[in-house]
C-alpha cells in the first residue's frame, strides 16, 4: 500500500472560484509541463470520478473537482519555469524545494490541483495501476487518492489552512474504509493524518506555523 503520510503545500496566488474548464496562466500550456483532461492516468481518473460521488456534507461541492482541472506534472523544472511567468513566487529557491518535495498541491488562483509526477507516490501508483491485471491486485489505490484530492478540494473551495483539509481526508479514509475499499493497513495513516489535522488546529488556532515532516 502507497503511504503519504502527506502534507499538501497550498501556496500560489489568491482564491478565485474553481470551475471545470481550465484557465491557464498566459504564456504557459499546462500540457507542456504535465497531464492533464483525459491523458491523465487511469488511477487519477478513476480517484476523481470517486470524489465526484462524494456526498456534499462531506466535502463541499464534490463538481468543482474534474479531470479538466488536476494536472500530474511530468517535469518540476519545466513547471517551475512555466509557471514563474505569472506567480513570481515559484521563482524562489525555498518554494521550489517545498514544492519539489509534496505530493499534491494546489494553485487557488486558477483552481488547479497538482500532482507531483516525479514523486514515487503518484509514478508508482500510476504505475501499479497501468493496466487490468494489476487495477484488479491494486483496486485500493483510486479511493485513497480519492481521499488526498478530497483534501484538495477543501483549498478549493477556499480553505487556507491545514486542519479542515486534513479532517476531510480523514473523513474520506474512514468512509471508504468502512466500505471495505481500503486495506487495514489504512488505519495506521487515519490515525496519523487526525493526530496532524489537531496539530494544526492548534497551531492555527495560536496563530504559529507547523512544519511537519516531508511526504513519504
Amino acid at each position: 500500500m502507497i503511504r503519504l503520510f502527506c502534507v499538501v503545500i497550498i501556496s500560489i496566488g489568491a482564491l478565485l472560484g474553481a470551475d471545470s474548464t481550465l484557465i491557464q496562466p498566459a504564456g504557459c500550456d499546462v500540457t507542456s509541463i504535465g497531464q492533464t483532461g483525459n491523458k491523465l492516468p487511469v488511477l487519477v481518473k478513476d480517484a476523481i470520478k470517486l470524489v465526484q460521488k462524494l456526498p456534499a456534507a462531506m466535502v463541499g461541492d464534490p463538481g468543482q473537482l474534474t479531470a479538466e482541472n488536476v494536472v500530474v506534472i511530468g517535469n518540476m523544472n519545466k513547471f517551475f519555469a512555466c509557471w514563474a511567468k505569472n506567480a513570481p513566487e515559484v521563482s524562489d529557491p525555498k518554494w521550489q524545494e517545498d514544492h519539489r518535495n509534496t505530493v499534491f498541491f494546489t494553485d487557488r488562483k486558477y483552481g488547479i490541483v497538482f500532482l507531483n509526477g516525479e514523486r514515487d507516490a503518484v509514478r508508482l501508483g500510476a504505475q501499479n495501476y497501468s493496466n487490468l491485471e494489476m487495477r484488479q491486485r491494486n483496486m485500493h489505490l483510486p479511493y485513497q487518492f480519492a481521499a488526498y484530492l478530497s483534501h484538495e478540494l477543501g483549498h478549493l473551495h477556499g480553505d487556507k489552512g491545514e486542519s479542515g483539509p486534513l479532517s476531510i481526508q480523514v473523513v474520506v479514509l474512514q468512509y471508504f474504509q468502512k466500505q471495505g475499499k481500503l486495506p487495514p493497513a489504512i488505519q495506521e495513516e487515519i490515525n496519523y493524518t487526525a493526530d496532524l489535522a489537531e496539530r494544526y488546529r492548534k497551531a492555527e488556532f495560536a496563530g504559529a506555523t507547523l512544519v511537519a515532516a516531508k511526504p513519504e
